[in-house]
């Protein structure tokens, strides 16, 4: 059994290492080599912490990268080129898994959700710019 230090010791070891190579070549076994340890100890450990694989988390880290890219304005292909993927179709498999939408239908989505988001935000911004006439007070045009 490992002790509390070492866990978030390799825990943290393994996420930089997948993060600073996220748009490279990665695997597995790549991983586990660069910490010295094998590929099951690796995957078992990985899973207990976080829940999911190694490479479950290699890829909703990628996604979550070329989402951000697409999110600010990278074509399609920039955005999953530097985020890792090889190919669209793997990469549009992988969105669509992971974000439940299309690549492009996420896109449309994130847009209709900040402009109601800016509308919103703007009608309660400047509400209290409305002139409000209580009942008491007399209207302006009676003598």
């Amino acid at each position: 059994s490992w002790n509390l230090n070492f866990v978030l010791y390799f825990l943290k070891k393994t996420i930089n290492y997948i993060n600073k190579n996220l748009s490279g070549e990665l695997s597995l076994e790549i991983i586990a080599n660069s910490l010295y340890i094998s590929r099951v100890s690796l995957n078992r450990k990985f899973r207990e912490i976080m829940g999911c694989t190694v490479w479950e988390y290699v890829i909703r880290r990628r996604i979550y990268s070329a989402r951000q890219r697409l999110f600010f304005g990278e074509s399609i292909t920039d955005a999953y080129e530097k985020s890792g993927f090889n190919d669209y179709s793997s990469f549009f498999r992988a969105y669509k898994k992971v974000v439940g939408l299309s690549p492009s239908e996420d896109l449309k989505k994130a847009k209709a959700d900040w402009l109601q988001s800016a509308f919103l935000l703007l009608i309660k911004t400047y509400t209290w710019m409305i002139p409000i006439f209580p009942k008491e007070y007399p209207d302006h045009h009676s003598t």
